[in-house]
This record gives structure tokens, sequence and C-alpha cells, in this order.
């Protein structure tokens, strides 16, 4: 009995069932129909999101309309400058070719009209010299000359800019007055003596009162 049930199990699956094969081809057949129309569905579906897409891409165009505008705006600024660039370019090389035409004749004249306000009329003096300067004032319609007697402490500058600082001291203060040499307030300048010092600016003398303050006296030898 176990041999005939052991060659019931031998024999191939076709002739043992051929029914299965047409249950299994019907079942196939069943799910074929069923997936088609979900696949058509699934299409259906995906279409819409293409409209979806073509609308998106018309406000990404609109969008990047702005952008265009602005960079528009920004080109415009930088045409703008450089337009101002070559006018100041233009206008410098006016300048120099005045300059060309021009040349020394008028450098001449400007120094010429220089020296004519420089003073030859005062004495010379330098740091370290008493000196008095007479000053005029002006109060209303009057005008008086004032004295300030002092020690030069200081002499800036060159030329029609030329300035000299006198210090005095008044009732324990120290006061100082600066001058421009060649200003027509300065009624005149009497030099009282000379200072023997080795400095150009004595401002040292800020600090110190009394003795420590006094200059030595530099004396004129004769022949």
């Amino acid at each position: 009995m176990v041999d005939n049930e052991k060659k019931d199990n031998d024999v191939p699956e076709e002739e043992k069932s051929p029914e299965t094969e047409e249950v299994k081809e019907s079942a196939e057949e069943e799910i074929s129909a069923e997936a088609e129309p979900a696949s058509e569905e699934e299409e259906e579906e995906v279409e819409p999101a293409s409209e979806e897409e073509e609308e998106v891409e018309p406000a990404a165009e609109e969008e990047s309309e702005p952008v265009s505008a602005e960079a528009a705006e920004e080109e415009e600024p930088e045409e703008e400058v450089k337009a101002a660039e070559e006018e100041e370019e233009e206008e410098a090389a006016e300048v120099e070719e005045e300059e060309e035409e021009v040349g020394i004749p008028a450098r001449e004249k400007v120094d010429a009209i220089i020296s004519s306000y420089i003073r030859d009329d005062l004495p010379d003096f330098s740091p370290g010299d008493t000196v008095k300067v007479h000053v005029k004032i002006v109060e209303g319609n009057k005008e008086r000359i004032q004295v300030f007697e002092g020690v030069v402490i200081a002499m800036k500058h060159g030329g029609i800019d030329r300035t000299f600082t006198v210090r005095k001291t008044s009732w324990g203060v120290g006061v100082e007055r600066t001058f421009f040499l060649n200003s027509k307030k300065i009624h005149k300048i009497d030099v009282v003596r000379k200072g023997r010092v080795r400095r150009a600016k004595l401002y040292y003398l800020r600090k110190r009162a009394g003795k420590s303050a006094r200059i030595r006296e530099r004396r004129m030898t004769q022949g």
C-alpha cells in the first residue's frame, strides 16, 4: 500500500491537476481586467497634475518680470554713475588744457599779487625777543592803537600766512596772542631787546614764572 501511495505522489503536476491550470488562467484574466481600469484612473489623476504645473509656469514667469525691472533699475544708476565719471574726466581735461594754455605767466601774476601783500616795513625778530606790538583796534566809529608787549615764543608758516605768538605775564596770569605778521591791523612792531635761546618754540615758558621764566639777553657786539 505504501508503494502505491508513493507512485501516486510521483505523478507529474500536469497529469495530476489539469483543472487547476484553467482556474489559474481565469484568475489571471480577472486580475488583468481589474488592473486595466485602475491604470486608466491613475492616468486621469495624473493629467490634472500636469495642468497644475502649466498653471505654475505662468506664475513663475510673472515673478520673473519684477526681478527684471529691478535689474533694469539697478542698471540705470550704473549708467548715471558712468556718465558722471565721464563728465568729470572731460572737465579735468579742460582744466588741464586751460592750465597748459595759461602756463607760467599766470603763476607769476599770482606770485606778484601775493608779494604785494607781504610787508617789508617791519623789523626782523625771532623767538626769544621781547617786542612791542602796536595793534589797531576799532571801537564803533573810533580807532585806537593798543600796545601788547611780551616775549615771542613761536613763529609759524611762511610767506603771506606767517604768524608769531607773543606771551606776557599780567598780574600773575599768562596771556598769549597770535598775530598775522602781514596783517594791516598791525601798525608797527618795536623790538625791545634780543633774547639768547637755542629753541624755535619756547612753550616751556608756560610752566615757569618769575626768575625761571627770564631769558638771557643777547648783546650785539660792534665791529
